[in-house]
C-alpha cells in the first residue's frame, strides 16, 4: 500500500495547502466519486495523465477551466490500483464522495394537518401552493389591521408577518388612552386571531394562517383590564383603532369584537374607513372591515342586537361573520345568526377541541406558541367563537386582495363584499336562516371567482370619452410582396402601450400603434389584433383578417 494511504484520515481527499496536490484519499467504493481535473494540465500532459485511464478524454471540455466528472463506484475493478493512480495524477484538483444536495425549499408546518378549520374551507397545502404561484409568485402584500387585545409579535410564527418600519420595528398602536404605546397581547385573544389570519405558511414552525405569506399585520390594542379584572374595550378605543388603521392605508381590518349597545363614534369611524374620500387626492379609503356576529346563540334583530355586526346592512365593505362547527358542519351552538345581518359563515369551532392557532409565548407551557385551549381563572376551555370565524374570512379576503393587486387590479370594498357573498361563496339551503343566501366560506370558490373578476377587470373598456379604439382596415386582401399597414386609433387619458398578435401568437417587437408589412409573405396571412394597455386597464381590439394570394387572378 502506498505510504500516503497509511495516514489517510478523511472520507474524501486531503489537499496540501501549499502545493494544491491531493495527498490522501480514503475511498471504499461505497459511493460514486466526484473528481475535478485541471483542463490546462490535461492539455500540457498531452492527454496522458493517469486519471484519463478512468475518464474518457471526450469528457474534457476545454471551454471550461476544470472538468468535473463522476466516476461510478462499480466501474473501478481494482480499488487499490485506482487510488494509487489517482494520487499520482498531476491534474487532479479534488476528489470527494458523491452527495445529494436538496433544494433550500420551505419546510412544511408540522401541525398543518391539525388545522381542521383550513381543511373545512378547502385550504389544503396543495391548493395554497397553487394559489401562491399565481402571477409567477409575484403577489401583493395585503395590509391587515387586527383591533383586539394586542398581539404577541415575538411568537415565532407571527414575527415575520408583522408590518415593520425602516428600522425593523413592528408598526402597531395602543388606542386605550392610557398613554401606553405598548401593543403586546394582554390576554391571548388578539394573538390567536392574528394566527388564524396570518401565521407563517411553510416556514417550518408550527401552523399556518389562511394567508400565511404576502401579508403585513398591524396590531392594535384596544382592550384593557377594568377594575374588576375583566378585559374590555371602550368605544373611543375601538374608534381610534379603526381611524389609525385606515390612516395606515390598510386593506382589511379584523374586529372580533362586539357590543349590545350601538356606538355612534364607532359607526362614524367605520364610515371614515370604508367611505371617506380625500378632498384633495379624490382617493377613497376603501377599507374592508370584517366583524364577528357575536356569541349569544340568538338571531340578530332589534331586540337581540350586536354591533358593529348589524351595521353590515348600512355599509358597503363591512362584512359580518357567523360560526360553523368543523365536526358537525352545523351552526356553532354559540353563534348568532341572521340571513339579513350575517353575510357568511366560516369555521369557528371544532367540537370540544377548539380552534388551533397561535397564543402568546408566555401562555405556552410547552414553548410551542400554539394552542386550541387556554386556561383562564383556573379553568381550561376550548378557544372558539365567532371571534375565530371572523379572521378565517379575513385571511381569505387577504388572499383575494393579494392576487388582484399583484395584477394591478384594485377592487372596491363594495365589490369585494359582493364577490364574497355572491358567486365567491358556496351556498347551503340548510344555512338559509343563518346567513345571507346560506353563504359559507370556501377558499377555492372565492379565489377562483376572484381570478375571473381580475381578468374581466383587465379588459374592461372605460367610458368612450376616455378610451376608444378603431382598427383599420378590418379586412385586407393582398398579393405577396405588396405593402400592408394595420393601425389602431386610441384616445386615452393615459399613454397607451401596444402588443400585436398574429393568430393568437405574440409578435416579437410589434409594439407600436401601426403594424407594417413592407413586402408581405404568404406566411403572414392570418388574424391580427392588438392588446392595448392604458393605465390599469387592458383592452383587446377587434380582429383584422389579412388574406395573402400568390398573384392576382380574375
Amino acid at each position: 500500500i502506498s505510504p500516503k494511504l497509511k495516514n489517510s484520515v478523511f472520507n474524501s481527499a486531503i489537499t496540501n495547502s501549499v502545493s494544491g496536490k491531493i495527498t490522501s484519499l480514503d475511498w471504499a467504493q461505497d459511493q460514486d466519486l466526484v473528481v475535478t481535473l485541471d483542463n490546462d494540465c490535461i492539455v500540457r500532459s498531452n492527454y496522458v495523465d493517469t486519471m484519463l485511464e478512468y475518464i474518457p478524454s471526450t469528457s474534457i471540455n476545454l471551454e471550461m477551466p476544470y472538468t468535473v466528472y463522476v466516476i461510478k463506484k462499480e466501474s473501478i475493478q481494482i480499488l487499490k490500483l485506482f487510488i494509487e493512480k489517482a494520487l499520482a495524477s498531476e491534474c487532479l484538483k479534488s476528489a470527494e464522495k458523491s452527495q445529494t444536495i436538496k433544494l433550500n425549499s420551505i419546510a412544511p408546518d408540522p401541525r398543518f394537518s391539525d388545522l381542521k378549520h383550513l381543511a373545512a374551507i378547502g385550504a389544503t397545502e396543495i391548493y395554497l401552493d397553487s394559489v401562491m404561484a399565481y402571477n409567477s409568485g409575484q403577489l401583493y402584500k395585503t395590509k391587515v389591521a387586527v383591533i383586539d387585545s394586542g398581539v404577541d409579535v415575538f411568537n415565532p410564527d407571527l414575527f415575520d408577518q408583522m408590518a415593520k418600519d425602516n428600522n425593523g420595528f413592528v408598526v402597531g398602536y395602543n388606542s386605550t388612552g392610557l398613554g401606553s404605546t405598548e401593543f403586546s397581547d394582554i390576554f391571548f385573544h388578539g394573538t390567536h386571531v392574528t394566527g388564524l389570519i396570518a401565521a407563517g405558511y411553510h416556514n417550518g414552525l408550527a401552523i399556518s394562517g389562511v394567508w400565511g405569506r404576502n401579508i403585513e399585520v398591524y396590531p392594535v390594542r384596544a382592550f384593557q383590564f377594568d377594575e374588576n379584572n375583566n378585559i374590555t374595550a371602550t368605544n373611543d378605543a375601538v374608534a381610534n383603532g379603526i381611524i389609525w388603521a385606515a390612516n395606515k392605508d390598510v386593506d382589511l381590518i379584523n374586529m372580533s369584537l362586539g357590543s349590545h349597545v350601538e356606538s355612534l363614534v364607532i359607526k362614524q369611524a367605520i364610515e371614515y374607513a370604508t367611505n371617506y374620500v380625500n378632498p384633495v387626492t379624490k382617493i377613497k379609503k376603501n377599507v374592508t372591515i370584517i366583524v364577528a356576529a357575536g356569541n349569544d346563540s340568538v338571531q340578530l334583530s332589534a331586540t337581540n342586537p350586536t354591533y358593529p355586526a348589524m351595521h353590515s346592512v348600512e355599509f358597503n365593505g363591512l362584512i359580518t361573520v357567523g360560526s360553523l362547527d368543523v365536526l358537525s358542519n352545523d351552526l356553532s351552538y354559540f353563534s348568532n345568526y341572521s340571513n339579513g345581518y350575517v353575510d357568511i359563515l366560516a369555521p369557528g369551532s371544532n367540537g370540544a377541541d377548539g380552534i388551533l392557532s397561535t397564543i402568546p409565548m408566555s401562555l405556552s407551557a410547552n414553548g410551542s406558541g400554539i394552542a386550541s385551549k387556554v386556561t383562564v381563572s383556573g379553568v381550561t376551555r376550548p378557544i372558539h367563537g365567532t371571534s375565530m370565524a371572523t379572521p378565517v374570512v379575513t385571511g381569505a379576503l387577504a388572499a383575494a386582495i393579494s392576487l388582484a393587486k399583484s395584477r394591478g387590479v384594485t377592487f372596491t370594498n363594495a365589490q369585494l363584499e359582493t364577490f364574497l357573498t355572491g358567486e365567491g361563496s358556496l351556498k347551503n339551503a340548510a344555512y338559509s336562516n343563518y346567513s345571507f343566501r346560506g353563504n359559507y366560506l370556501n377558499l377555492p370558490q372565492l379565489l377562483n371567482f376572484i381570478k375571473i373578476k381580475i381578468e374581466e377587470a383587465l379588459v374592461i373598456v372605460p367610458p368612450s370619452s376616455a378610451f376608444t379604439i378603431i382598427t383599420q382596415p378590418a379586412n385586407k386582401q393582398v398579393v405577396v410582396s405588396e405593402s400592408v399597414e394595420i393601425s389602431v386609433t386610441v384616445i386615452s387619458d393615459a399613454t397607451p402601450t401596444y402588443q400585436w398578435y398574429q393568430n393568437n401568437t405574440k409578435l416579437t417587437g410589434a409594439t407600436g400603434r401601426v403594424l407594417n408589412f413592407n413586402q408581405i409573405k404568404d406566411t403572414q396571412a392570418g388574424s391580427y389584433y392588438v392588446e392595448i394597455t392604458s393605465g390599469t386597464k387592458k383592452l383587446i381590439s377587434q380582429k383584422a383578417e389579412i388574406k395573402v394570394a400568390l398573384q392576382y387572378c380574375n
